[in-house]
């Protein structure tokens, strides 16, 4: 069976490797080569449920956020009434991560809850007269939040505001630091934040308007990528590059940087296809390579090493011989 709808709005990979696709036409599951539509009637996971986020946690469930509510999938089954129990009515969920003392939701609306002992439990927002805030755990079980032009750290029951270093600096972008805590980003620079307090590591004006996401690879370079103006890339001495149209991109409205395990670098785009960076340059994998839809949403490797990306409005592509097949064609 093909998919259930061509636009992918969201993808996770469990630890047994098989990959997890929302869409507004339900949930499905790719096993390496044919796909399953998940339902539960009696759960209220049914075909019309809008997937908006998936969440892989650390005991290998899946949590699956819908226009109909939060659901947990285990063993390809729907756990009927876990991820309900206590879960606040009409609220979707943002953003969410999951922390030692368990998984904590933030809702488009402003609302957060933590999933603990059975049932969620509403904590309080970092900023009651804000909302869409972005929620981050660091590697050492820290809790942290952040919306234009704020950030926030968890203590112990309540949120306390990241004090900015200087006047003006704002903050737009936030992800895990592999050196423990986690990177935040402003115009005047990169800033590390952990227990120790606040520092800005990579100086260097940084302008990223409407940013999309921020990751940092495994030669410790910083990728933020924007909605409407590009990449910018954050060398570890604080240089940074910004790549447009005019320098290698195919499109300036960017969804995500993933990088794959030979360290090479994609980027999917809305309108360009998909992009990797490898030797200074971009290399276009788009229509020629067989990527008929440039809109992508998301990148993973599945079970047998492929490369995997879900788009907007074509459905699931399959990179096999270096070449992208849909995943539900001949």
């Amino acid at each position: 069976d093909g998919l259930p709808e061509t636009s992918v709005t969201a993808m996770a990979q469990a630890p047994d490797g098989y990959l997890w696709f929302g869409t507004f036409s339900g949930l499905v599951r790719f096993d390496g080569s044919e796909i399953q539509l998940v339902v539960d009637p009696e759960a209220g996971l049914t075909p019309s449920a809008s997937i908006v986020a998936l969440l892989t946690a650390g005991d290998g469930r899946l949590w699956v956020s819908s226009d109909a509510g939060v659901f947990v999938i285990e063993h390809n089954r729907v756990l009927r009434g876990l991820g309900q129990a206590g879960w606040p009515a009409g609220e979707i969920v943002r953003s969410w991560t999951e922390t030692p003392e368990g998984i904590v939701a933030a809702t488009f609306n402003g609302v957060c809850a933590r999933f603990q002992q059975g049932r969620w439990e509403r904590i309080p927002a970092p900023n009651p007269d804000d909302q869409g805030f972005q929620v981050q755990v660091d590697n050492a079980g820290q809790l942290w939040a952040m919306k234009q032009p704020r950030a926030y750290r968890w203590a112990e029951t309540n949120w306390a505001e990241i004090t900015a270093p200087a006047p003006g600096v704002q903050f737009f972008g936030l992800c895990r630091r592999h050196a423990g805590g986690v990177w935040l980003a402003s115009g005047q620079g990169m800033w590390g934040a952990d227990g120790a307090g606040l520092r800005r590591e990579r100086a260097g004006t940084v302008s990223m308007a409407n940013l999309w996401g921020m990751m940092e690879d495994s030669r410790h370079r910083l990728w933020l990528t924007s909605f409407l103006n590009g990449l910018t890339l954050v060398n570890p001495d604080g240089t940074t590059l910004d790549y447009r149209r005019t320098n290698g991109l195919t499109a300036e409205s960017l969804r995500l940087a993933f990088e794959d395990r030979q360290g090479n670098v994609w980027v999917g785009s809305s309108g360009g296809g998909v992009m990797r960076f490898r030797d200074r340059r971009f290399e276009v994998l788009a229509q020629e390579a067989g990527l008929t839809e440039p809109a992508v949403n998301n990148l993973r490797f599945g079970r047998d090493g492929n490369l995997v990306a879900a788009t907007q409005g074509g459905g699931v592509f399959v990179r096999r011989e270096g070449r992208f097949q849909p995943l539900d064609g001949d």
